[in-house]
């Protein structure tokens, strides 16, 4: 393929460009697939609705911000190391803690478009959402395969990020929650070292990768 798409944040839409090459980590560039006017959705995540479609393209365009903020990262080396380090975990967990936003959004707007009178307080928790989905979407989100246990991993990488500083926080290492938190963390494959999370590029890929799926899989499943 002589050509790809990609998003260019100076235009606001997927430009034609020359291509660049594939980074290591799994999920393609804007590919041809599943389109939604001038952009293009890789077929591999298919949509029934417009909140599907609009989920996935968010989720893509952040990873491309991302990656295009990795290709031009090399210039910040000369700021020193310990900025380089700084800087670059905290890139790498600002994307995951987008992207698990972003499927946290879609799965609550999702059902409110089946079941309008549901607010946000009734899916305040993803244990909430869970019981609403299966009540008034017929849908369990268990169900939706190896996505399910690894987005609810990263959602606990996340909690630590946001609320712990980059470490799992003393209510997620509480008596109550410590057994079920570091079963969630190890089913997404993000490390750890004591209590801190070590995050590498293939994981906000990995992250991408199983927000991207479940999304898909869960737009798929539900009733329009």
């Amino acid at each position: 393929m002589s050509n790809d798409l990609r998003w260019s944040p100076r235009s606001g839409f997927l430009d034609l460009a020359i291509p660049i090459e594939e980074p290591s980590w799994g999920i393609p560039r804007f590919t041809s697939g599943y389109s939604i006017g001038r952009r293009v959705l890789p077929s591999r995540f298919p949509t029934k609705t417009r909140y599907g479609e609009v989920a996935l393209l968010n989720s893509l365009m952040r990873l491309e911000d991302w990656r295009e903020l990795q290709q031009f990262s090399g210039t910040e080396r000369n700021l020193g190391r310990h900025h380089w380090n700084r800087s670059d975990a905290l890139r790498k967990g600002n994307v995951i803690v987008d992207l698990v936003a972003e499927v946290e959004n879609f799965t609550v707007f999702r059902l409110q478009s089946i079941k309008p009178n549901l607010t946000e307080t009734d899916l305040f928790s993803w244990t909430k959402r869970k019981n609403a989905w299966l009540k008034h979407g017929t849908v369990d989100l268990a169900s939706l395969g190896s996505s399910w246990p690894r987005v609810q991993g990263f959602v606990e990488v996340r909690n630590a990020l946001q609320h712990g500083l980059g470490e799992l926080t003393d209510f997620q290492l509480s008596l109550a929650h410590r057994e079920r938190v570091l079963a969630a963390v190890r089913s997404c494959s993000v490390h750890l070292d004591g209590g801190r999370v070590m995050l590498h590029p293939a994981d906000v890929s990995r992250c991408a990768d199983s927000c991207l799926t479940f999304i898909s899989m869960l737009d798929c499943a539900a009733p329009e």
